[in-house]
């Protein structure tokens, strides 16, 4: 059974979105930006779904300096 389908005015649809901004340089990894996307999307799924999660690549990027 879908999602919401017991709600009285049809099924209840939910967006989760994960988002990363970087200022691409010569040694940008395309790959590496979708992976923190993708970390976001996850958080937004766990924080209880239907919101947007923004990538804190500046704390992830510390923490691969340490």
């Amino acid at each position: 059974m879908p999602r919401g389908s017991d709600h009285p005015t049809g099924p209840v649809v939910t967006i989760s979105i994960g988002a990363a901004t970087v200022r691409a340089t010569k040694g940008t990894n395309p790959a590496e930006v979708v992976s923190f996307a993708d970390e976001a999307l996850y958080r937004a799924k766990a924080s209880g779904r239907n919101q947007v999660q923004r990538a804190d690549l500046a704390h992830r990027l510390l923490a691969e300096i340490a």
